[in-house]
């Protein structure tokens, strides 16, 4: 009980800083999009999305694998601290070089080039110095979850107040550099609380070490961000800016949710890891569980999305972003697909496994890559969105593949049913909504609610399960220091 409890207090308390977050950010991706205009709002996600295959280089690996080796044992805390800052550093250095002569390889113009070079700053505030991964290795998520928060408040504050029509986008990249800085400062003083002593350690035969321990995880890593990223990073560079600014709109949405997904990933990643060495069958549950759950409460949401792509595009960002609303049906599946794989590559690593993981996205992300580039150059980015999507799909089943013998998935009730009756109630607002929006959804949310009772999806003891959980987390709640 006490593991399910943990991951629903964290998933819950990201759940919490995810929603306000992602209605700060919603707000700042309007409001910029707007002053912007496409091809701006294209080169700035395009930048982001190239510093970000260096950030890779920054971590190398170190957080999952420090946030692994703390849920086993919370008491090396204060040994890890300043090794894997140290370790981080000497990366975040390397990685910050590699990201300027990258963008002097490619010729950039002067602003581009500033832009890149202001957004390569940000590599040791979201990476090096950033310590995500000690909160998830304690499984205490609540200051994290405030630090994010403190985050978009920081930058949507000064966005509003200092991003006007004629703002630079280096301007821009600055204000991100601030508002993680100030969410590294607020885990900084919550860790003095935690752990008081702590001092940079910087033993390079010891950063070796952990560099070849760690190889497999960054290169898995590097494959997933040049999976999430390749597809906008190649619009930009073989399209047009402004076809990189439809699709950067249309993910900006799917990302809302992937970010919500992955909240819960992270959370559920130390519980799986220690119980895979301590109570195999348990393991098997909550990774079932986990993929129930996730289908169940985001599939419909998202085939809803898929059915009123139009209608939310215009709202959302106007006209001027209306070519993207066919982009954003593919997309918005995404996040389903996105945690497929990750709870797969998560169990390929808790297993000692990770040269599967590299192997498969390697293959699978190599040939997206190619593939997309030949379809941003030719077919246009409903195309690309399609191998995307497609990519993430082909190699979460792989992986499961090399997992078939530590963990026994049951397809039907926790992916194929789900995304069914889902698709049952989209079809029924699809109908329905020419004559009343608000009574499909009613018509809809009722039907599929009792699709998933009549058939007896969740059963008992996993209803039993999430109440107890639910139970326990308000009753701490109501007890919680703030």
């Amino acid at each position: 009980m006490k593991s399910g409890y943990n991951v629903v207090k964290n998933f819950l308390y990201m759940i919490f800083s995810n929603t306000v977050t992602r209605v700060l950010s919603l707000v700042t991706v309007i409001y910029l999009a707007n002053v912007l205009g496409p091809q701006d709002f294209g080169k700035l996600n395009w930048a982001i999305v190239f510093v970000s295959y260096f950030a890779v280089i920054a971590d190398f690996g170190a957080s999952i694998n420090a946030a692994r080796d703390l849920s086993s044992d919370k008491s090396r805390l204060p040994s890890l601290l300043g090794k894997v800052i140290g370790f981080k550093l000497v990366f975040g250095l390397i990685a910050f070089a590699a990201c300027l002569s990258a963008a002097l390889i490619l010729r950039l113009k002067t602003d581009d080039f500033i832009l890149v070079l202001a957004l390569s700053m940000t590599i040791f505030s979201s990476v090096t110095f950033f310590l995500a991964w000690v909160f998830q290795g304690i499984e205490d998520m609540k200051h994290l979850g405030y630090s994010l928060i403190l985050q978009s408040f920081v930058y949507i504050c000064l966005v509003l107040g200092f991003a006007a029509k004629d703002v630079k986008l280096h301007t821009l990249a600055l204000m991100i550099l601030c508002s993680q800085t100030a969410a590294v400062i607020y885990q900084f003083i919550c860790l003095r609380k935690i752990c008081p002593a702590c001092s940079l350690s910087l033993d390079f035969s010891d950063i070796r070490a952990t560099a070849a321990k760690t190889a497999h995880i960054t290169w898995s890593h590097f494959m997933l961000i040049l999976g999430q990223n390749s597809p906008l990073f190649l619009i930009g560079l073989f399209s047009s800016a402004s076809a990189a600014g439809f699709f950067a709109a249309s993910q900006k949405i799917s990302t809302l949710f992937w970010e919500i997904i992955s909240n819960f990933s992270g959370a559920l990643f130390p519980a799986l890891s220690r119980n895979f060495s301590k109570d195999h069958k348990k393991f098997s549950k909550m990774a079932n569980y986990a993929l129930k759950l996730i289908f169940t409460a985001l599939a419909p949401v998202l085939v809803l999305i898929a059915v009123l792509s139009y209608s939310i595009t215009q709202f959302i960002y106007g006209n001027a972003f209306i070519e993207s609303y066919w982009t954003l049906k593919i997309l918005i599946f995404l996040p389903l697909f996105m945690f497929l794989d990750s709870l797969a590559s998560n169990i390929l690593i808790i297993s000692g496994r990770q040269k599967y993981t590299s192997f498969i996205k390697t293959s699978v992300t190599s040939s997206a890559f190619i593939l997309s580039a030949l379809a941003a150059k030719k077919a246009g980015i409903n195309a690309v969105a399609a191998i995307f999507t497609l990519s993430f799909f082909i190699s979460a089943i792989w992986q499961y593949k090399k997992v078939s013998d530590l963990l026994e998935i049951d397809w039907k009730n926790c992916v194929i049913l789900p995304i069914f009756f889902s698709a049952l109630a989209g079809a029924v607002v699809f109908y329905i909504k020419i004559w009343s929006l608000p009574l499909a959804f009613i018509i809809a949310a009722a039907g599929y609610t009792a699709m998933i009772h009549f058939y007896g999806l969740f059963n008992m003891e996993e209803k039993e399960y999430l109440k107890d959980s639910l139970k326990n987390l308000r009753s701490r709640f109501f007890n919680m220091e703030f």
